[in-house]
C-alpha cells in the first residue's frame, strides 16, 4: 500500500497539475496565462519524476509566488464583493501552508522539522479545497450557475479545484516518503554506522523513531 502511494500520490497531482495548464491555455489564454504555465508546468515535471529535492522547491517558490501575483491583481478590483475577499485570503494562506510543508521536506537544513510538521499533512490542501468547493457551491447553489459557469468563476478568482486537490496529496506523499531519507544510512550500519548515529541522522531528517 505504502509503495503505490509513494508512487501514484506524485503523478496523480502531476496530473492534476498538467491538465489545469491546458484548461488555462483552452480557456484563459492571455499574457498572464503565459506567467503561469511555467510554474505549473514545472510543478507537473517535479511531481511527475517524483522529485523530492531541488526541483520540487524551486516549483513550490515558482507557484507562490504566482499565486500572490494574481491575488494581488484581483483583490484590487474594486468590485470585487468582501467574501470573496475572504475566501481569496484563506485560499492564499492554504498556499502558503503547501509552500512551507514542500520547502521542510524538500530543503535540507529544514528536514529536522519534518516530525513537528508531518502530522499535519492535510491542512494545506484542506484549506483549499473547502475555499476552492465552497466556492464552487456557492456559484451553482445561490448564484445558479452551471457547473461549468462555476469553474470559470473559480477561474476568475483563481481558485482551483484541481489544484486544490493536488494540495491534498502532495504533503500526503511527501509524508509517506520521507523515511526513504534514511535508506542509504541503514545500509551503513553495522560497519561504518553505530546504531547511536544512525538515530542522530534520524533526528537530523526529523523522522520519528520506529
Amino acid at each position: 500500500m505504502k509503495t503505490l502511494q509513494k508512487k501514484g500520490l506524485p503523478w496523480a497531482a502531476g496530473i492534476l497539475f498538467a491538465a489545469y495548464a491546458v484548461w488555462l491555455c483552452m480557456t484563459y489564454f492571455y499574457v498572464g496565462t503565459i506567467l503561469e504555465l511555467p510554474a505549473y508546468l514545472l510543478c507537473a515535471a517535479a511531481l511527475l519524476k517524483r522529485d523530492r529535492g531541488r526541483l520540487l522547491a524551486i516549483a513550490a517558490v515558482l507557484w507562490m509566488l504566482l499565486e500572490l501575483w494574481t491575488f494581488r491583481l484581483v483583490m484590487a478590483a474594486p468590485e470585487l464583493p468582501s467574501a470573496w475577499r475572504v475566501a481569496l485570503s484563506v485560499y492564499l494562506a492554504g498556499a502558503a501552508l503547501l509552500l512551507l510543508f514542500i520547502l521542510v521536506n524538500t530543503v535540507a537544513p529544514l528536514k529536522k522539522f519534518r516530525v513537528y510538521v508531518n502530522i499535519f499533512w492535510f491542512l494545506p490542501g484542506a484549506v483549499m479545497l473547502l475555499t476552492a468547493g465552497g466556492f464552487f457551491a456557492y456559484e451553482m447553489l445561490s448564484m445558479g450557475f452551471s457547473a461549468l459557469e462555476s469553474f470559470y468563476g473559480l477561474d476568475n478568482l483563481r481558485l482551483s479545484l484541481p489544484v486544490s486537490l493536488g494540495a491534498l496529496i502532495i504533503p500526503l506523499w511527501l509524508a509517506c516518503s520521507a523515511e526513504d531519507d534514511l535508506l542509504p544510512y541503514q545500509q551503513l550500519l553495522g560497519s561504518l554506522l553505530t546504531d547511536e548515529q544512525l538515530e542522530e541522522k534520524r533526528r537530523e531528517l526529523g523522522l520519528k523513531r520506529l
